[in-house]
């Protein structure tokens, strides 16, 4: 029987303001940002310099994600478009020639919960929940987005986490609770609190 590997105590780090901070996303792109919100559970990658100082910290995103739900293997997911392919899927509900910029705001929990596009001249269109995954063809509004290159070159990149709604029992994160060890009532009591379960038969 193969024994489990003990699980290592968390390191600290030095980092100051010039450590450069990027995130991984799936498909082997790295993404520059000005801070990390990071997950407890989730992997840090770390270049050091001198004197122990970290030069370059990265945020793993895939496929490590939250950590009740990283072992599902349909826990992360990548959706690519090319600039013409978005377009088409765009112009099916605002009447858009060029893409400027797609900005997007999360809530709390990573959950985009607004997107502006703004097109060749800069007008806005402002999308909402669910209109949101529906509109990109996206499996859940937990997500981010990189680009590369410019005009009908470009291409977006969509990777995000889950597949629903983000109401009630997420299928991946029990999976991930199941498989750390915890029972039924565990996983329905951590998705449904202040419930009390009963036999009904």
């Amino acid at each position: 029987m193969k024994s489990k590997k003990k699980r290592e105590e968390p390191k600290k780090i030095n980092v100051n303001h010039e450590t450069i901070l990027a995130i991984e996303i799936p498909g082997g792109y790295y993404q520059l940002v000005s801070n990390l919100s990071i997950p407890a559970g989730d992997r840090l990658r770390w270049i050091s310099g001198e004197q122990d100082r970290v030069a370059f910290a990265i945020h793993r995103k895939d496929p490590d994600g939250i950590s009740l739900d990283r072992f599902h293997p349909d826990s992360h997911w990548k959706q690519e478009y090319s600039e013409s392919d978005l377009l088409r899927l765009i112009r099916q509900r605002v009447p858009i020639k060029e893409i400027h910029s797609i900005e997007v705001k999360h809530n709390q929990q990573g959950r985009v919960v607004l997107m502006t596009i703004r097109d060749q001249n800069k007008a806005s269109y402002v999308f909402t929940g669910m209109r949101i995954r529906n509109l990109l063809r996206l499996k859940d509004n937990v997500f981010s987005f990189v680009s590369s290159g410019k005009g009908l070159q470009r291409r977006w990149i969509f990777y995000g986490r889950g597949w629903g709604h983000g109401v009630g029992l997420s299928q991946t994160g029990a999976y991930g609770m199941a498989i750390a060890g915890k029972k039924y009532d565990e996983i329905l009591k951590h998705f449904y609190t202040n419930t009390q379960l009963i036999t009904a038969y």
